[in-house]
């Protein structure tokens, strides 16, 4: 048992487990990138793209436990205590480190979305690793999750950041290759910028075959022009149905 010990204790494994380690993180942003293009049935691709995601947030703690544990492993009395005085110098970011895990686990915040801190509205523009960048009228401020769990915040609504959307979309090109065309809903669920906390509503006109009035909700408002752009390469045309909920002309928000 000692001699299997020793043999693992050692900076060449210590090598090998970090290139694993890497490999592996890599491999994992890969195939993130690969599930949001890649076209496949909407439930089978959400349950991917959930899943995965909930294996690279506990990917890297799991994955700092196991290089620390190899590095104790070689000289356990003096890594032991640098590590320990390191975690102590670092406490604050540990602590928002581990906070910011738990934050996107619930993946209640999202960048885009908007919430209420401290009686003032802001936009959240970045999710880092120890905390959050959000946009206010005062300007853009970064908070560690930490801080925000700690002084409570509130979620705005959709219809308050105006995410939700209302949508005529009309089939321009029909598919001459094939007898159908594509479901719609089938290539809205390879869209990564629809939300699909909200599944879309997609209402069939009877009287005009390649025509539905949509409700979608994006991840966030700057996603609409791409929805547009991405719906027109796949021969789609899309206009409003309604105007914005405040009676202003703004073209595309409810």
């Amino acid at each position: 048992m000692d001699v299997i010990f020793r043999s693992y204790s050692s900076w060449w494994w210590l090598l090998v487990i970090t290139v694993l380690l890497l490999g592996l993180f890599f491999l994992l942003g890969f195939l993130d990138s690969l599930m949001a293009v890649l076209k496949i049935r909407r439930r089978w691709r959400s349950g991917l793209q959930g899943s995965l995601r909930v294996i690279r947030i506990l990917f890297e703690p799991v994955a700092l436990g196991v290089w620390l544990a190899g590095l104790i492993l070689i000289n356990p009395v003096i890594h032991g205590i640098l590590i320990l005085a390191g975690t102590a110098l670092i406490h604050t970011h540990v602590r928002n480190y581990l906070s910011g895990r738990i934050f996107l686990l619930e993946n209640s915040l999202k960048e885009g979305g908007s919430l209420v801190l401290q009686g003032e509205k802001a936009e959240i523009v970045r999710m880092g690793r120890l905390g959050i960048k959000l946009r206010t009228e005062d300007g853009l401020q970064h908070i560690g999750y930490q801080d925000l769990a700690n002084g409570g915040y509130v979620l705005a609504s959709g219809s308050e950041t105006g995410e939700f959307f209302n949508l005529l979309i009309r089939r321009v090109e029909p598919d001459k290759k094939h007898k159908a065309a594509p479901d719609l809903r089938d290539l809205l669920a390879t869209s990564p910028y629809v939300d699909w906390s909200f599944e879309p509503v997609l209402v069939k006109d009877p009287e005009q075959v390649d025509l539905w009035r949509a409700r979608i909700q994006l991840s966030t408002q700057t996603h609409l022009p791409e929805l547009v752009q991405l719906l027109g390469e796949w021969g789609y045309d899309c206009s409003p149905t309604t105007q914005s909920s405040n009676g202003t002309s703004a073209p595309w928000k409810i």
